[in-house]
């Protein structure tokens, strides 16, 4: 098993001294080791939103922010208190998380707002509605 099997498959276990060891080896071997390794991690840790939330699907609705804002709460959660802490903090997975979600989640809303023309959709207003969400 690899110290970065964890990034192949969820249900196998790490351990996370081997991950923070290959972490310390990816360091050094460059940034784009290290750019590989986040971006591998962040896509299998949102491979199931995509899933869910799908722009096709009734669950990708955009009524559906605030189921949006749970699920990723959830697994901020996850990755803050388990896997996330091996990583070191000056990588900025967790932040690297966030951002990938929100692209995501903008995308997906940008496709539903282009299908209805009702409104337009801005950064800022999509931002706007995230933190009503993230202060219930």
């Amino acid at each position: 098993m690899t110290p970065f099997s964890y990034l192949q498959d969820h249900a196998r276990p790490s351990n996370p001294a081997q991950i923070t060891d290959a972490c310390a080896v990816a360091d050094v071997l460059g940034p784009d080791v290290r750019r590989h390794l986040i971006d591998r991690y962040v896509a299998l840790e949102l491979k199931e939103y995509r899933r869910i939330f799908r722009a096709t699907d009734e669950a990708g609705h955009l009524d559906n922010i605030s189921r949006r804002y749970a699920w990723f709460r959830r697994i901020l959660g996850t990755h803050e208190t388990e896997v996330g802490r091996v990583f070191p903090s000056e990588w900025k997975v967790g932040w690297v998380l966030f951002t990938k979600f929100v692209a995501i989640t903008r995308y997906v809303t940008l496709w539903h707002t282009r299908l209805t023309e009702t409104f337009t959709f801005s950064e800022m207003t999509f931002l706007r509605c995230f933190l009503k969400q993230a202060l219930l």
